[in-house]
This record gives structure tokens, C-alpha cells and sequence, in this order.
């Protein structure tokens, strides 16, 4: 995905266009994968936060994945 989003906006978009169609999606994800880890091991035991984690990991990569992709789409829109 990145490596598309380079490539279409090579020379034509701010570096600021690329900032925030791969790096803020990632950022956001990692930020709150910490923060809903923190608060689902706070809240029940490890054993019961594990299996909830790994589904809203999942998640976090299905959004990042969207975000991208909806960004190559307006680049690609936009040319």
C-alpha cells in the first residue's frame, strides 16, 4: 500500500499527503492497541483480555488498511 501511494504521488503531492495516509493510521493503531490493552488487562484477568485483544488487533489492521486505501483512492481520483 505505501509502496502504491509513492508511487502516485511521486513529485505531484507534499510530504504531508504521505504523513497522513501511512503514518498517522499506524500511530493512531499503535496508540490505541496500548491504551485498550492497558484497559482490558486492568479490567479482567489476562486470560480473559488475551482473546478480546487479539480481535480488536485484527480490527486495528482492518482500519489501517481502509484508511490507505481510501487515500490511494482520492490520489488516484485526484490525477
Amino acid at each position: 500500500m505505501k509502496y502504491r501511494l509513492a508511487e502516485l504521488a511521486a513529485g505531484r503531492f507534499q510530504p504531508s499527503d504521505y504523513m497522513i495516509a501511512c503514518e498517522f493510521p499506524l500511530a493512531f493503531g499503535r496508540i490505541a492497541g496500548l491504551l485498550l490493552a492497558l484497559g482490558a488487562v486492568s479490567c479482567w484477568p489476562v486470560e480473559a483480555a488475551y482473546p478480546i485483544l487479539m480481535v480488536t488487533d485484527g480490527l486495528f489492521w482492518l482500519v489501517d488498511h481502509f484508511v490507505i486505501d481510501k487515500k490511494i483512492q482520492w490520489l488516484t481520483e485526484k490525477l
